[in-house]
This record gives C-alpha cells, sequence and structure tokens, in this order.
C-alpha cells in the first residue's frame, strides 16, 4: 500500500525569496511534519539545514531549454518517491511545468504581479493607489502563509531556527554592512558605507562587518577602504556562517537583497535603504523589527526588481541619502527588538 501524498513545496529564487519562505515552512511543518522542498542548487544547503525541512531538490542551470530539461528530469524522479500534495511557492513558469509534470499543485503562491507592475509603470506608490493608506501592502510572507492555508493573523518574522547555537549580540554593538545587490541600482555607494561605519564607532564604539556575496569582493573592500579602519570584512561566503555572524550584530544596513533577509533571520534589526524599488510592494515583513528608508521622489519605484543603470542617470534615490541620516535611523534600531 502506497503512503499517503506528502507535501512537497517549490520555491526557486534567490536568497532573500527563500529566506521569506520560512514562515510559511514553519507553518507547514507544525502542522503536517517536516516537509520536502524544490528550489535552486545554490541554496539547497542553507534550507536543507531548516529543522522545517525534511529533504531537499535541486535544479541547476535554469536558464532557456537547458532549465526545461532540468526541470522535467526531476520531475521523473520525484515521480518515482511519491506521491505528492503540490504547492507552489514561486508561480513562475519553470515551477508551472514542474508541477504540471507531477499532476499539478494543490495550491500556489498569488503574487498579485499586474498591480505591482502597475505601480511601477505608473510611478505611484503602493500608498496612493489604495483606499486605505495605514492598511500595509500584503506582504510575501502573508502571501506564503495564505498559499499554505495557515490560519495566521499577520506576518511573522523569519527568525534563525537555531536559537540554542546562535551567538549573542555583542557589546559595544556590532554594525552589519551589506553593500551588495544583483542590480547596481540597488547599492549604496561604498564612500556612504564606509561614513556609515566611522559615525557608528565614533557614537557607539562598535565595530563594522561588511557582509557580501560571491564576487563581491571588490565592492567590500572599497567599504573597508572608505571606512579608515573602522570596518572589517567576514570573509566567510558559507551563508549558515552568514547566519551566525550576523547574530552577533545588533542593526544591519543593506539595499533590497537577499542578505538583508537573512540579517533579519539571523535576529539583527535591519535597515533596508530601498531606492528603484519598493519595502510598500511587499518585499518588507518585518514591520517593527526595522525599518525601511524609502526616497520621496516622483521618479520612484522605477523598477521592480532593480536595473544595471539609473533609467534617468542620476541615481538620486541612493545616491543622495546621507550617512549621517542613515546612521541616525541605525542608532533607533538599537532599542528594537531582542
Amino acid at each position: 500500500m502506497g503512503r499517503d501524498p506528502a507535501p512537497l513545496v517549490v520555491r526557486f529564487g534567490r536568497l532573500g525569496d527563500l529566506v521569506l519562505t520560512w514562515p510559511a515552512l514553519r507553518a507547514l511543518a507544525e502542522r503536517e511534519g517536516p516537509v520536502d522542498l524544490v528550489t535552486s542548487a545554490r541554496y539547497g544547503g542553507l534550507m536543507a539545514s531548516l529543522p522545517w525541512v525534511r529533504e531537499v531538490w535541486t535544479v541547476e542551470g535554469l536558464g532557456g531549454s537547458a532549465g526545461a530539461r532540468e526541470v522535467l528530469a526531476l520531475a521523473r524522479a520525484l515521480r518515482a518517491a511519491g506521491p505528492w500534495r503540490v504547492i507552489d511557492l514561486h508561480g513562475s513558469l519553470r515551477s508551472r511545468l514542474l508541477c504540471g509534470a507531477l499532476g499539478g499543485a494543490g495550491r500556489r503562491v498569488h503574487k498579485a504581479s499586474l498591480p505591482r507592475r502597475l505601480r511601477v509603470g505608473l510611478r505611484i506608490g503602493a500608498r496612493r493607489i489604495r483606499l486605505d493608506p495605514k492598511q500595509p501592502a500584503r506582504s510575501f510572507p502573508r502571501r506564503f502563509l495564505d498559499a499554505i492555508g495557515a490560519d495566521a493573523g499577520a506576518d511573522d518574522v523569519p527568525r534563525m531556527p537555531w536559537p540554542d547555537s546562535a551567538p549573542r549580540p555583542e557589546n559595544p554593538p556590532a554594525l552589519a554592512l551589506l553593500p551588495g545587490a544583483r542590480r547596481a541600482t540597488k547599492r549604496w555607494p561604498a564612500a556612504s558605507y564606509g561614513a556609515l561605519a566611522r559615525g557608528w564607532q565614533a557614537r557607539h564604539g562598535g565595530p563594522a562587518r561588511v557582509f557580501h556575496g560571491p564576487g563581491e569582493e571588490a565592492l567590500a573592500e572599497a567599504v573597508i577602504e572608505a571606512a579608515g579602519g573602522a570596518a572589517e570584512r567576514f570573509v566567510d561566503l558559507d551563508l549558515g556562517a552568514h547566519l551566525r555572524g550576523m547574530a552577533a550584530c545588533r542593526v544591519a544596513v543593506g539595499g533590497d537583497s537577499g542578505l538583508l533577509h537573512l540579517a533579519a533571520a539571523a535576529g539583527a534589526s535591519p535597515l533596508g535603504l530601498f531606492g528603484p524599488t519598493g519595502a510598500e510592494m511587499g518585499y518588507w515583513p518585518w514591520r517593527d523589527a526595522g525599518r525601511a528608508l524609502t526616497p520621496d521622489l516622483p521618479c520612484h519605484p522605477c523598477s521592480l526588481y532593480g536595473d544595471d543603470a539609473c533609467p534617468l542617470e542620476h541615481h538620486a534615490c541612493l545616491a543622495e541619502l546621507e550617512p549621517a541620516q542613515v546612521l541616525d535611523q541605525a542608532s533607533a534600531l538599537l532599542g528594537v527588538g531582542r
């Protein structure tokens, strides 16, 4: 006799997307036991370390026809290991291809892609097109919880799942600097991060640590040089090591990036520096656990995911953001959270 269908969650994507699924994965595991997960190979190790995940199935090379072949090969392996009750937390063509090959998704995330694209296309913020300006946009952690059928009244902070082994925040307080982002327009200038590190050391006496991803070594070194001895590089690029290193920091400052989501999961109070993209579009899940600085400009937001260059060639959204302003906001977060 075959087993009952087990939950199989499908979520490809990048680091930040995956971290935002943690509340849903945890809620599903609490209800039904550890779940199986399909994700991108680059993040398989991190996701496999979660106590809510039983097994991780990964796919490499998600591009064009090669990606389709990879997905269909994975579907054959999954069918042999099934049966499954598939939950699609991605909603992309590739996730739909995989789910279709497995007999269809029982549930799928509602991404509200059209309203988000309209906000960008019309250059208006989410608050201006809602009837109730006090009602926040529906965050992606909330959408993921909806997709699994979780009965939760509010967004959950996706916290680090290993509290017993996590280092405690340092004293004097350490500051995490996250200068990287996939798209150039989401990056605050290295000189500004350096000035922030110097200001933090002068005001609070604590260290600033620069966390970065693969290929961002030169950017990290530029921040350290601009800091003039007030910042140091966190050299271990393993994401689990990043989690533990960030857990020793009280505040994390960065653009709209996966590492900012990871820092919040580690317990650092996040300060998001949003330029072309907007926290109000659903990518800011922490509410009172952190703050998002969003420019008051007629051209904001100009992109869903950021671009390689500012379409208006001035990048005022981040280039004109003063380190002194960011320092004041980061300092205010010292009294928030743990």
